[in-house]
């Protein structure tokens, strides 16, 4: 199938109702199961969830920070939590009367994005990504030996940006350039001016690129520029980690990243080892604000130093 018809095929399945029997390019599609109402065991981690906009809700999951947007068919969300969280928050999402999920969104291929993957899909929930997150996926790599990647593939995979409505805003699925990692997608919501970028930005802390996941800081520089450039000061940026964000915050960790790059740059042309670039303490000044979240400064300089010796540039 050439590539246009490819994606007229694709806009064309997103917006049939989830559970619709239809052909996915590349064989890739599966009906999903029938819809089932499953209660938590009462030792289940906790998650909440509270109004965000325009009948879009902010998920506190038990490891990640999901949006949930409600419409007549039921709740499409985006990412699905880690593996311990998905029944509660299955729970919580009902208890706030905004139904059963019937669609669920990968931003990357992480645990702690698609590890409640089965339940939802267990619970008649279709599941979308990018290509490259589902290849991943499909391999089954985990490096940590850890067995919390779900066994459901994603149903529907994306080979570009598509746009469908969901209730009152029309959903935007946008796979970027390697940033994070090499499969990562953006999910904006418009008119609630509200936008997901998985962990592309992290609102308390230096950057995780996963470099062996495909990722890049330099392609993570590139896709939040363009972002800050196209969203406005009114739009609520949601991160998997964090607080919530705005333009203002965006452009506050691009800079960051942008200086550190730059001031990495300078060290690796004179010789610097990793070791040396990742106690240089290079990236002091900017610890106050960005030192908080789960990345310390020795390690983000570390990647930096790898793939800047690696490129060259």
């Amino acid at each position: 199938m050439r590539p246009r018809h490819l994606l007229v095929v694709l806009a064309i399945a997103l917006a049939l109702p989830p559970g619709a029997t239809a052909a996915c390019a590349q064989g890739l599609w599966r009906p999903a199961a029938a819809a089932a109402t499953v209660e938590p065991a009462a030792d289940a981690p906790s998650a909440a969830s509270t109004p965000l906009r325009g009948g879009l809700h902010l998920v506190r999951g038990v490891a990640a920070t999901l949006v949930a947007a409600r419409g007549p068919e039921g709740v499409l969300l985006v990412d699905a939590d880690a593996a311990a969280g998905a029944e509660r928050l299955d729970t919580v999402l009902r208890r706030a009367r905004l139904g059963g999920v019937r669609r669920v969104v990968y931003t990357h291929h992480h645990r702690e994005q698609v590890g409640g993957g089965d339940w939802f899909y267990r619970a008649g929930a279709e599941i979308v990504s990018s290509a490259r997150a589902r290849e991943r996926l499909a391999r089954r790599r985990d490096t940590t030996g850890r067995m919390d990647i779900p066994d459901a593939l994603p149903d529907r995979v994306l080979q570009g940006p598509l746009r469908f409505r969901w209730g009152t805003n029309e959903v935007e699925l946008r796979p970027v350039a390697p940033a994070h990692t090499d499969g990562d997608v953006i999910v904006f919501f418009r008119p609630a001016n509200v936008v997901h970028v998985g962990d592309l930005w992290r609102g308390d802390g230096f950057p995780h690129v996963d470099l062996e996941g495909g990722g890049s800081v330099a392609g993570t520089i590139a896709v939040v520029a363009a972002l800050v450039a196209e969203i406005d000061d009114r739009t609520i940026v949601v991160s998997s980690r964090g607080p919530l964000g705005d333009r203002r915050a965006l452009r506050e960790y691009l800079a960051m990243l942008q200086t550190v790059r730059a001031r990495v740059l300078v060290q690796v042309r004179a010789g610097r080892t990793e070791q040396e670039v990742a106690t240089s303490g290079l990236a002091g000044d900017f610890e106050p604000r960005w030192g908080t979240g789960g990345v310390p400064a020795e390690r983000f300089l570390r990647q930096l130093q790898r793939e800047v010796a690696a490129l060259g540039r």
